[in-house]
């Protein structure tokens, strides 16, 4: 009880040096991102580059913080954070802030929920008007971000354990006859 106190007044500090450091709701770092994503999407024209940058670090230290806490999924507010990473990289040259926020967004899905197939239709219904030319980017970002969960998991030994129905098939020696 004593942690998850501490947890949350940390997750409170947070948000408030948030809202002092960029003058922006606590909103975004305290809740899921669920409801936020249309404050986001909208104020996103008029957001400076340290508002995004500042807000993927604080809600990204108080998710991190809630994770092991709290209940909650890690769905929404891994999409927020995707949200926020593509609206950041849509400032690249040469990204776009659609393909951007589309491609953050599922490999920050996919190395949450570690559900590749999942991650790509997620996206794709969600982005359906830009589906089509989105679709191979969105697909390589899974992919690669899956992998690339997969081998940090098993090298710091965070690995998830494989259900039943997920093990290999054992193989069967072959038996050699004569006739």
């Amino acid at each position: 009880m004593l942690l998850t106190t501490i947890a949350g007044l940390l997750v409170g500090a947070l948000a408030v040096a948030f809202n002092r450091v960029t003058d922006q709701s606590t909103e975004s770092v305290l809740f899921s991102g669920q409801d936020a994503f249309g404050a986001l999407i909208k104020d996103a024209p008029d957001l400076s580059l340290s508002v995004l940058v500042w807000l993927l670090v604080f809600k990204g230290v108080a998710w991190s913080i809630s994770l092991g806490n709290f209940r909650g999924g890690p769905t929404f507010p891994a999409l927020f954070l995707g949200t926020v990473a593509g609206l950041l990289a849509g400032h690249l040259p040469g990204f776009t802030e659609t393909p951007a926020v589309a491609v953050l967004m599922s490999a920050a899905c996919v190395s949450m929920l570690r559900l590749p197939l999942a991650s790509v239709v997620i996206r794709l219904l969600l982005t359906s008007s830009a589906a089509i030319a989105v679709g191979p980017l969105i697909i390589v970002a899974v992919t690669t971000a899956y992998v690339t969960t997969e081998v940090l998991a098993a090298r710091f030994g965070t690995a998830r354990e494989r259900a039943p129905a997920e093990e290999p098939a054992p193989v069967l020696a072959a038996t050699a006859t004569k006739v």
